[in-house]
């Protein structure tokens, strides 16, 4: 995201960190939704308004992961998100 702010100097970088900013604040006061990010349990995704991005995170007990900045645009690789979910699975449900 910094990267594609910083390369785009006519968009408001300003702005789309303050509405970063903003989305970080909602997703540690949401419970976290019914719906899932894509087929993996217990991923959810909420936009950063204003921008093409995206948060994908999970909560484990009082804690919210952020997996990936996602940019909606379909420049991430949905491989890279199963092997995270994989690595907390096996890190949380032992």
């Amino acid at each position: 995201m910094i990267q594609y702010y910083r390369s785009n100097p006519q968009l408001s970088e300003a702005k789309a960190f303050a509405s970063f900013a903003a989305t970080e604040r909602r997703i540690a006061e949401l419970a976290p939704p019914r719906e899932t990010f894509a087929d993996l349990k217990d991923v959810w995704e909420v936009k950063i308004q204003k921008t093409a991005f995206s948060f994908l995170y999970t909560i484990q007990g009082q804690t919210v992961y952020v997996i990936d900045i996602r940019d909606q645009r379909g420049h991430r690789s949905a491989e890279a998100l199963r092997a995270f979910d994989r690595e907390l699975r096996q890190r949380y449900d032992d």
